[in-house]
């Protein structure tokens, strides 16, 4: 399996990584991963690639990638790019506003996304930057690719990695999202 994250500084990319990477080994499967933010600050834009089977490099050449998370509708050309035809993107933005061309590309290649406004659904917890775990959780309920991470193992990876006064608030906003997707499958 193969998974994109982007985003920009701030919104949790590398923390969404480390817990992908994290909760995969936790069910004994092999990860790797690596992210590329060079001179990133708070604001600019990072892109991480995780590979979860038997690879040994975690970079991932264009069009291989069966998943994506971008966390901020701007950077939704850069996580497309890297997704090969069939698979599916989930995007923290309630409405979608692509340029002519990424729509027509999502289109043409058959690439499935979906969009909710998680950063706001983090925002009425009181974390605004738990955005990325909020739409991981949802993301579990709605991928149909190769197996995430299941819910146990993510929320033991966010106890183990979480600061711990932000422990229980994120594994609440993993929860949260997951939740929320079975319910908004139930109403399909």
């Amino acid at each position: 399996m193969k998974i994109v994250i982007t985003g920009t500084g701030g919104q949790g990319v590398v923390f969404l990584t480390r817990l992908i990477t994290t909760a995969s080994s936790l069910e004994g499967k092999h990860a790797v991963s690596t992210e590329t933010h060079g001179m990133a600050q708070r604001g600019a834009s990072i892109i991480s690639f995780i590979k979860i089977g038997n690879y040994l490099s975690p970079l991932i050449r264009r069009t291989t990638a069966s998943c994506a998370f971008c966390l901020k509708e701007s950077e939704s050309a850069h996580a497309t790019a890297y997704l090969m035809p069939g698979s599916q993107l989930f995007l923290d933005s309630e409405k979608t506003s692509f340029k002519e061309d990424l729509t027509t590309y999502i289109t043409k290649n058959k690439i499935s996304m979906t969009s909710i406004s998680a950063t706001d659904k983090a925002k009425e917890l009181g974390n605004p930057r738990g955005g990325n775990l909020f739409l991981l959780g949802f993301a579990l309920t709605r991928y149909t690719g190769h197996a995430l991470p299941s819910l146990d193992s993510l929320c033991a990876a966010a106890n183990t990695l979480s600061p711990a006064k932000f422990r229980d608030l994120n594994v609440q906003l993993i929860k949260l999202g997951y939740e929320t997707g079975s319910r908004l499958n139930g109403e399909r």
